[in-house]
Order: C-alpha cells, then sequence, then structure tokens
C-alpha cells in the first residue's frame, strides 16, 4: 500500500488544476486496491484515485468511451507519473443497488462495447494460480476441466462486480472501479452477479434469462451449467485475491457461499484463512 494521504491529495490536485481552488479534500473509506479522495474542483466534486499498483490506463480510456453512454463516471484528467487518476464524483442515493432490468441494461452496454482490446483473460491461468494458494488442487482442476466443456462468450468486461461498485444515482445506475476491466468471458461478470447479490438457483437462472432477453438472443442450452461453474471461477479467484491481500472484508460472505458451492459438486472445501 503506497502512502498517499490528504495532504498528498490537496497537493495533487493543486499541481493538476492550477486554474481551480481544491476545497473539502478527503479521504473515503471505499475502495480495497486503491486510495481514494473526495474534494470539490471549484464547485464540482471530483474523485482522486491513487492507484497502489500501476496506473490502468487503457482500461480508464475505455471508461471515459463508455462514460458518455451512461455507463459510469468520466475520467477527468491521470497523472502517468504520479499514478493518479481524477474522475467525475457520482453521488449514490441512500438505497442499495438492486438486481434488476436496469442494472443489466447497463451491463449488456458494457458487454457490448468494441473495446479493440485483443488480450483476454486467461481465465484459467487465474484458476491454477488461486487454486494453488488456497490449498485447493482438486477444485482447480475440476475448473478447469470444466472450462473446456463450454463454447467461449467473449466480451469487454467489468470483472469486479461487487455491490460497492454498483451506483444507484438520481439519474439511473452507474457502474464505478474499471481498472480490472478488460477482455473475458461474459459469465464471470454473471457469476459475480450471482455472488455478490448471494442469489438462490432459481434467481440465478431468471438473471441468466433476462440478460439474454436484453439481447433479444435465446437463452443458450449450456447457459444454467456453465454459470454453475463460473460461480465456483469467480469465487476460488476473489477468496484468494482478499486472502493475498489481508482483507477480511467481503471474504466471510464469500466463503459460506464456497461451501454451498464445494458441497453441490461433492469437493473438499479448501482451509478457511
Amino acid at each position: 500500500m503506497r502512502s498517499f494521504d490528504d495532504s498528498d491529495a490537496l497537493d495533487a490536485l493543486n499541481r493538476l488544476f492550477p486554474y481551480k481552488s481544491v476545497k473539502h479534500v478527503k479521504r473515503l473509506d471505499a475502495g480495497l486496491s486503491n486510495i481514494n479522495f473526495y474534494a470539490e474542483l471549484g464547485n464540482e466534486p471530483c474523485l482522486l484515485k491513487a492507484f497502489n499498483r500501476s496506473l490502468p490506463e487503457t482500461a480508464l480510456a475505455i471508461q471515459n468511451k463508455l462514460a458518455t453512454q451512461g455507463v459510469t463516471q468520466s475520467v477527468i484528467c491521470i497523472d502517468k507519473i504520479e499514478r493518479l487518476a481524477v474522475l467525475e464524483y457520482l453521488i449514490a442515493l441512500d438505497i442499495p443497488p438492486v438486481l434488476d432490468t436496469e442494472l443489466l441494461e447497463v451491463l449488456v452496454k458494457v458487454h457490448h462495447f468494441s473495446s479493440q482490446c485483443n488480450i483476454v483473460l486467461d481465465l484459467a491461468a487465474e484458476v491454477s494460480k488461486a487454486s494453488k494458494q488456497l490449498d485447493a488442487m482438486e477444485i482447480g482442476g475440476y475448473l478447469t476441466h470444466k472450462l473446456k466443456q463450454f463454447p467461449a462468450d467473449i466480451r469487454y468486461c467489468h470483472n469486479d462486480l461487487v455491490r460497492e461498485n454498483i451506483l444507484k444515482t438520481s439519474s439511473g445506475v452507474y457502474l464505478i472501479d474499471f481498472e480490472y476491466a478488460g477482455q473475458n468471458d461474459v459469465f464471470f461478470d454473471l457469476a459475480a452477479l450471482c455472488c455478490s447479490f448471494e442469489l438462490s438457483s432459481s434467481q440465478s437462472v431468471q438473471m441468466l434469462a433476462d440478460y439474454f432477453r436484453l439481447q433479444h438472443v435465446q437463452l443458450p442450452s449450456y447457459a444454467v451449467s456453465k454459470l454453475s461453474v463460473y460461480i465456483g471461477i469467480y469465487l476460488v479467484v476473489s477468496i484468494a485475491w482478499y486472502e493475498s491481500r489481508k482483507v477480511s472484508q467481503g471474504y466471510d460472505v464469500l466463503y459460506k457461499q464456497f461451501m454451498i458451492w464445494c458441497q453441490q459438486y461433492d469437493l473438499a472445501l479448501p482451509r478457511k484463512a
């Protein structure tokens, strides 16, 4: 974790916007991968993100294009050297997000965005790495074997659809935090929604039906089985991510879901950190 406080944020914003007054700089609790600050440039609220790792330039550029479609907030500027990004600040309503048609319509827009990015996330490699970390090689072998049995549905994906990255605003539903976005199988995003909203089996099937209906496409015959496998993939990869960063927030909820998923396939549950 990099060292970056309110004073650093104020200095950075004054340097990036020398002709605007910078006020009310305050670190936010939100965000596990980066350090986030609220600030006002003149009278306009903004979000400053200080990235702990490399600046995701491609994802931020694509995010700016998605912002024109009402999917996310716009990127105001970036600082490549200091690994900073200043974004439009979205004001969320004081109500939790729900998995409804409006949210699925936004996700469909993301999945149908032509990113011209040819690098596809290697899920088999991610599963292998995560299962080794969790000492769950049996599960990893099962998932990588199952991955080969389904057709690929590769699109531009968000790749981090936790509830915290879904905002309900007065202008509609927005997705935020696109730094992990890239080419992937859409079922990874769909599995993330199932886990984030703790959907039952019947609710997951209905979500699938609604997702494909919005695209005027018939539900694929393999969709339900594939989603179940991708839920396992999402859980393995996510639990390993939380564990490697020693983040407890959200870990227990995912592990509980993983217990149920492993029992469903008669697989030995990995150790708990």
